[in-house]
């Protein structure tokens, strides 16, 4: 699945590419940025410390770019793992939490403000860039 990420960067070949992903695409976007510096901000939906078989704890400490994670207290096991990412990281990291918003992409149905979150923290006046969705 890295390797996905990372055909999905060589097409963008040139461009600033920002990664977002959702549950398990939180996971690769995390594990692929860690390699890859050129990655410079990721969007974390719901990660998990380890979801099915995909561990991130090491890549986080060594991912350096900012992250936004983004978890619902009604999804507990994501919940209490953005919290360990955000406090563990290595990167600027930013948690943003919810109550009840549900787990991954059904975030943004309900919250719709987040659409907006998400867009006006990866833009900035300087820089422009293309993000692809795990």
């Amino acid at each position: 699945m890295v390797k996905d990420i990372e055909a999905a960067k060589e097409y963008l070949s040139g461009k600033t590419v920002y990664i977002v992903g959702a549950s398990i695409g939180a996971s690769l976007a995390m594990k692929y940025a860690a390699q890859d510096a050129s990655v410079r901000k990721i969007i974390l939906l719901s990660p998990g410390n380890e979801y099915k078989g995909v561990n991130i704890e090491q890549d986080n400490m060594i991912y350096e770019g900012g992250v936004l994670m983004v978890a619902s207290e009604d999804d507990a096991y994501s919940a209490d793992s953005s919290k360990k990412l955000a406090e563990k990281g290595r990167g600027a990291a930013k948690l943003q939490m919810y109550e009840t918003a549900g787990h991954g992409t059904n975030m943004l149905a309900a919250q719709p403000e987040l659409v907006g979150f998400l867009i006006d923290w990866l833009n900035s006046p300087t820089d422009r860039h293309l993000v692809f969705f795990l």
